[in-house]
């Protein structure tokens, strides 16, 4: 009877190789930036439901007859799609159609409501004074990030 060598007969234990901590982080994968084409069409949706929203509200409120108010009121309607969602989803309704989102450059958390209100609000308004530079920023950026992303600390990147 052949004798067998226990060395031979028992599983051989390997012990995972080590990674450097440099090495590890060159390992996860980069994300992809959203081009502005694809923002833009998200946006174009958007600007869409958003739109509807707001004719079923002037039709409710008499529509010619709605009050002299109503502006400001459908001004914060399409504010706080914008803000609510980007701060809950990370994405619109838009976004998600093309399956990108917004999330904060450090982390990729989704941004608070805060930073929202600030990429939503101040940092569109400031994209857009000047003859829409800070949303054409997003076409040689790096990181494709407008003013508003700049300011707010975001990206929006493909999923």
């Amino acid at each position: 009877m052949p004798q067998t060598n226990a060395m031979e007969s028992s599983p051989v234990m390997q012990t995972p190789p080590v990674v450097p901590p440099q090495a590890a982080q060159t390992m996860v994968p980069a994300v992809q930036y959203a081009s502005f084409g694809v923002r833009f069409l998200a946006l174009f949706i958007d600007v869409i439901i958003i739109t509807i929203v707001k004719v079923v509200i002037v039709q409710l409120m008499g529509g010619d007859k709605a009050p002299e108010g109503i502006g400001a009121l459908l001004w914060l309607v399409g504010a706080a799609y914008m803000v609510v969602l980007t701060s809950i989803k990370g994405q619109t309704l838009g976004k998600m159609a093309l399956k990108i989102r917004v999330q904060r450059e450090d982390n990729g958390a989704n941004l608070s409501f805060i930073e929202a209100i600030l990429r939503e609000v101040v940092g569109k308004f400031a994209s857009g004074i000047v003859l829409g530079l800070g949303y054409l920023w997003v076409i040689w950026d790096p990181k494709k990030q407008g003013w508003h992303d700049k300011i707010a600390k975001s990206v929006v990147v493909k999923l």
